[in-house]
């Protein structure tokens, strides 16, 4: 709203009504004649009204299709998602109030009773004391006022969300508000089971060093009697441990490394997390975050379900361990069980989000979108065939880079060879990227003559699609007025901006653009495009550069992305109610024998008009459990 003329004097009747059957109908007249609600960090808003103003006030409640996010316009133009950051960043006149801020806690917050008063306040229904100065109120509407200031210059310097974002942020709005259902009963059993377990493992550590290590945190203590057993490890990381334990080592110092490794393990962390998210009703909500990376990918949120342990193997069905510990904790898993309980807890995880009484869900994955979306971004032929046969990728890049007929790969080659080259090659990886997925026991020559150089020599398409990309991106920040394209790809100098144009139309966001210096990663100095950007790891709004391999990351994420968006989008109209999505992956809730997996995998595979010729392909179940 401007809030001024009539609309403003609605305003201040709504505040002067308290929450009486008047204050309902103006707050609904004021809803109705709104075209947008804006708010920064919307989904903020949109759960207290939902939950306070409506349950508690009887408010109408806010059309999702009305609301606007300036924090989601923020995230797509790739600047910090929070107000003070995106203010910052973005040089704006107008800032956030900090001092404001720390005041809006500190009232937020009970405080201590002081001399005069009971412990308990009578004149609160809670018994809490707060900071109620009339002039901290007075300072605190100041704060609101300037916030909202803030967050409306921050819209103003700002495009809108295109049309078909705004559909996609409104739908992320409902699937955050739906949520997922946790098993709280399965998750506190599985808690109580790691704690056991991580207790007896914690004794025995204790009784096999003679009492110098009584906690997991003891590194130091713990790699010093190791030395006093013969073991010197330079660290006691996960991939250390594995790898210590495949040599020669004594019976103790086997044991300690067996406990050190099932206490690196996952723990009841994750359980806890869903427990302490889920509503009264047991459903965990605000799991997404739109626009998450700055290809628009989503990140996870609350519980964090794109970082769920990986999919371990083990000796039986997640369910069917979840429902044994729950019927008889450690003892019972032990009895029954040869795994580690710490990996268990790990692989059972997704297994406590699960359906609703009489429903179930239905789950379809991309397979290999990234490999199918570089490779059709690229114009590499070879490599889209592989994929429209459904032939193994890894064993047809192994072919490739030996010389040697699909049919003679080996299992061994596979692996080693084709598969880690597919995956650490594509976006100009060379000898980090294959250490990253593989090449154990080769030296650096032997990685660049066995795996880097033959995968290029065999994908010369995409190599010539990295150097375009970097060309492009470059006479585009030298030249602001010249649109340069790499194949389907634009770029573009406007305002602030280096704007990347995808086939789908979409933009990606690079702000205030420079070529400058940089030393490469094999030590050399060239002329680079470099932008701000928030650090991954830090948080921090730093300066960082990028080049050709980096920029087809970034085109091939973010046209897997607009694929997942368009097919949300669809299955959601198809009556398939999303409730999850982790990665390339897409979980919907629906009454027992609604729809099949088979279309579901159909609706996910549509190509839109920009994106013929992509060999996409879904894979898919249903099942009451995640």
């Amino acid at each position: 709203f401007k809030w001024e003329g009539r609309k403003a004097q609605c305003l201040r009747d709504i505040l002067h009504s308290g929450h009486s059957a008047e204050t309902r109908r103006l707050v609904g007249q004021l809803i109705d004649e709104a075209s947008t609600i804006e708010a920064h960090n919307a989904s903020f808003e949109y759960a207290m009204w939902t939950n306070i103003c409506v349950k508690r006030y009887g408010w109408p409640p806010l059309p999702v299709e009305k609301l606007r996010c300036s924090a989601a316009k923020a995230a797509m133009h790739s600047l910090p998602r929070h107000l003070e950051g995106a203010c910052q960043a973005f040089g704006l006149r107008m800032q956030k109030d900090m001092e404001g801020y720390r005041l809006m806690l500190k009232m937020c917050k009970p405080r201590k009773p002081r001399k005069d008063e009971p412990e308990i306040n009578p004149n609160d229904p809670h018994g809490y004391y707060w900071h109620e100065a009339p002039a901290d109120f007075e300072r605190l509407y100041d704060y609101c006022i300037r916030d909202v200031e803030s967050e409306e210059g921050l819209s103003d310097a700002l495009r809108d969300l295109p049309a078909q974002e705004l559909a996609v942020w409104q739908l992320d709005q409902k699937i955050n508000a739906r949520g997922i259902r946790g098993d709280i009963d399965g998750c506190r059993a599985m808690i109580a089971m790691t704690k056991e377990h991580e207790t007896l493992l914690l004794k025995r550590l204790a009784k096999l060093t003679n009492g110098a290590v009584r906690t997991a945190k003891q590194i130091e203590q713990l790699k010093g009697y190791l030395r006093g057993l013969g073991v010197d490890l330079p660290d006691l990381a996960a991939a250390t441990v594995k790898e210590a334990l495949k040599g020669e080592l004594n019976a103790t110092a086997r044991e300690i490394l067996e406990i050190r490794r099932s206490l690196g393990r996952s723990s009841g962390a994750k359980y806890q997390a869903i427990i302490d998210r889920a509503s009264a009703d047991g459903r965990v909500r605000g799991t997404l975050l739109y626009h998450g990376a700055g290809t628009g990918r989503w990140s996870g949120a609350g519980i964090q379900p794109q970082n769920f342990p990986s999919r371990i193997k083990i000796s039986a069905a997640p369910e069917d361990m979840l429902e044994t510990v729950r019927a008889g904790g450690l003892d019972l898993f032990g009895a029954l069980y040869d795994d580690d309980p710490m990996s268990a807890a790990g692989a059972v995880t997704r297994s406590v989000l699960m359906a609703e009484e009489g429903k179930e869900l239905v789950v379809a994955d991309y397979s290999a979108v990234e490999g199918r979306g570089l490779a059709w971004l690229a114009g590499e032929e070879s490599e889209l065939e592989v994929y429209r046969s459904d032939a193994d990728v890894y064993i047809a890049t192994a072919s490739m880079i030996l010389h040697k007929p699909y049919a003679e790969v080996t299992k061994d080659e596979r692996n080693r060879i084709g598969k880690t080259a597919t995956l650490a090659c594509g976006y100009g990886g060379s000898v980090g990227a294959v250490r990253k997925f593989g090449g154990e026991g080769m030296t650096d020559d032997e990685i660049k003559e066995q795996i880097v150089n033959p995968w290029r020599e065999a994908h010369p398409m995409t190599v010539k699609f990295w150097y375009a990309l970097e060309e492009a991106c470059m006479e585009a920040v030298a030249h602001p007025s010249r649109v340069m394209s790499a194949r389907a790809i634009q770029f573009r100098v406007s305002g602030k901006f280096l704007m990347m144009r995808l086939p789908s139309g979409r933009l990606l966001y690079y702000y205030d653009p420079q070529i400058l210096p940089c030393e490469t990663s094999w030590g050399e100095i060239k002329d680079c495009v470099t932008y701000m950007t928030v650090h991954s790891v830090t948080k921090k709004w730093v300066r960082t550069n990028t080049y050709g391999g980096k920029l087809a990351e970034n085109a091939t994420q973010a046209v897997c992305r607009d694929l997942m968006a368009l097919a949300m989008l669809r299955v959601e109209e198809a009556g398939y109610p999303i409730v999850l999505s982790v990665h390339d992956e897409l979980i919907a809730e629906v009454p027992e024998g609604f729809g099949s997996v088979e279309e579901f995998e159909q609706i996910m595979c549509e190509l839109p008009p920009w994106a013929m010729g992509l060999p996409l392909k879904a894979a898919g179940w249903r099942g009451k459990r995640y």
